[in-house]
């Protein structure tokens, strides 16, 4: 199964692009495991002290349940004033 997801801000300048297309053949697949295969591809999120990941536009928890044509996105800390 592919699973695209969008990056933002600093996960896009770690991935270098705004789309990552992840194949997991695991099922199912949770939004804890979808982390953990992120960080296997681009190591570099590890230096995020923290990010979530929105599934349909919600934040999501680690047990979510992960469908392919869900809208996936990482969303780093963001600060601001």
């Amino acid at each position: 199964m592919i699973f695209r997801v969008r990056m933002f801000g600093m996960a896009r300048d770690i991935a270098g692009m705004a789309w990552v297309e992840l194949e997991i053949s695991q099922m199912p697949v949770t939004v804890k495991f979808l982390k953990q295969s992120l960080l296997q591809k681009f190591p570099g999120l590890s230096s995020l002290l923290t990010y979530e990941i929105a599934v349909n536009l919600e934040y999501a928890q680690d047990s979510q349940v992960l469908n392919p044509q869900d809208e996936l996105a990482v969303i780093p800390p963001v600060s601001g004033g």
